[in-house]
């Protein structure tokens, strides 16, 4: 499933949701997060920068966009690094991207 936001926007913030392999929530409790996000076809990250923990027992992170992050329309792959204070480091999805549509504005 795709997360839409247009052109410049920053507004909704990106909600994802730390999973194992079975779908259940990972507690992600005493730990940091990275959004990471990429055009499709791209190993450049355009943005690489902390996201909000926002329910850790649920895996729930929140990544508040600012505008030089959506200036540019198109496709793009986004992932969440959690780092765990044990040193640890797990990526989500673990299996895949998750998709961002930046779509032209009218204006």
């Amino acid at each position: 499933m795709a997360f839409y936001i247009k052109r410049g926007d920053t507004s909704p913030s990106i909600l994802m949701k730390c999973e194992d392999g079975q779908g259940n929530a990972v507690d992600i409790s005493d730990a940091s997060a990275r959004f990471h996000m990429s055009r499709l076809g791209s190993s450049v990250a355009k943005v690489d920068a902390p996201a909000s923990i926002i329910d850790a027992a649920n895996g729930l992170v929140r990544y508040d966009w600012v505008s030089d992050d959506t200036d540019t329309s198109g496709p793009y792959w986004c992932e969440v690094e959690v780092s765990f204070l044990n040193g640890d480091v797990e990526t989500f999805p673990n299996n895949s991207y998750e998709r961002i549509d930046i779509k032209d504005d009218l204006a």
